[in-house]
């Protein structure tokens, strides 16, 4: 059965589900047809209970191409993870204050009890009342004793309110009962709990999550990484879909893609050859035991400066050409490019 109708399958039967679905699958492709499905199939539904379908993006880059991709229907809701969880707990003012104490307790003994001078409030609920509102304006500036959180406030304070406040998830899975994850691996602990824990398992009649993703695919080291603790035997809490097929790569790299992982096993749908070298440095220094990640990776900068270029060099001796019009060279890390182009100071 294809993943598509596997997901219909899930739709159909009110089930929650996880596609794990390798580079090059055509994985957006199948959020964006499960939108269009439903928008078609519960569209009529949904407007006449003022219900919306929400999908959860990582970046706002990845929200405009979706919004875009769904000309812009107005029955699809598309946030990232923070817009969300913000839009659920805003209006909640009066349980906002009551957790925001309890986290600024938390995080000023943790501090006291390392011995740090503690930018949080010894006594914040002998002052809750000089708040007027708790807010987040998508800053990365925090000010609990003013109401103001930060990125990270928003994720650990909406765990806080969905796992205490039960009438809050109920709300919540009666305005959308579709809910979908997109690049699910990068989506932080806190976050998964909050909507599989609190929100899926006091709700699953009323509401049908869906996470869209690849556990190798992880970026940053916050992320859950994989949700295989949710589809074993004992815990039946998603569907697991695999969506195999390889779209984007040459059969040597599909090959070399299945040679490293084991949770799905890609097929490649192109009938062309290509080829695989592996680059290593045997030189690498060794990474100190005591040392800061940040610390080992600037150690490593005029490494790295000095392998781009003999790399460089060697393909132009082969008869690269690098301009606009021929052949390019991705640099994947931001800080890179601008370090590689000379405004490494100004980013």
């Amino acid at each position: 059965m294809a993943a598509f109708d596997e997901v219909k399958e899930c739709i159909e039967k009110k089930s929650s589900f996880v596609v794990e679905a390798g580079a090059g699958s055509g994985k957006t492709y199948l959020l964006i047809q499960t939108l269009n499905h439903l928008i078609d199939l519960q569209g009529d539904n949904l407007r006449l209970n003022n219900q919306s379908i929400i999908c959860i993006t990582y970046t706002n880059v990845a929200k405009n191409e979706i919004i875009k991709r769904i000309e812009f229907n107005d029955l699809v809701n598309v946030y990232t993870i923070h817009e969300f969880l913000w839009q659920s707990i805003k209006q909640f003012q009066k349980q906002l204050k009551i957790e925001l104490c309890k986290l600024n307790e938390i995080r000023y003994h943790k501090d006291v009890d390392n011995d740090k001078t503690s930018k949080y409030i010894k006594n914040l609920k002998g002052r809750i009342n000089n708040i007027e509102t708790v807010f987040y304006n998508d800053s990365s500036f925090r000010d609990f004793e003013n109401g103001e959180l930060h990125h990270d406030d928003v994720i650990e304070l909406s765990k806080m309110l969905f796992e205490n406040y039960s009438l809050l998830t109920s709300i919540v899975a009666q305005k959308y009962p579709y809910i979908f994850i997109d690049e699910y691996q990068d989506t932080s602990l806190d976050t998964v709990q909050t909507l599989i824990d609190f929100l899926l398992k006091r709700n699953e009649k009323w509401i049908v999550l869906g996470f869209y993703g690849d556990s190798h695919q992880k970026i940053y080291d916050t992320g859950v990484g994989n949700l295989e603790n949710y589809y074993t035997e004992e815990n039946k809490t998603l569907v697991l879909i695999k969506k195999e097929e390889n779209y984007r790569s040459s059969k040597e790299v599909v090959k070399l893609l299945n040679s490293f992982r084991t949770n799905i096993e890609q097929k490649p749908q192109k009938e062309i050859q290509g080829s695989v070298k592996f680059l290593y440095w045997k030189n690498h220094p060794e990474k100190g035991e005591k040392q800061k990640v940040t610390e080992f990776e600037n150690s490593l900068k005029g490494h790295k400066n000095d392998f781009y270029d003999k790399v460089v060099n060697k393909l132009i001796e082969q008869g690269w050409v690098f301009n606009a019009e021929s052949d390019k060279i991705l640099v994947l890390a931001n800080s890179r490019i601008a370090e590689r182009a000379g405004f490494s100071n100004l980013y």
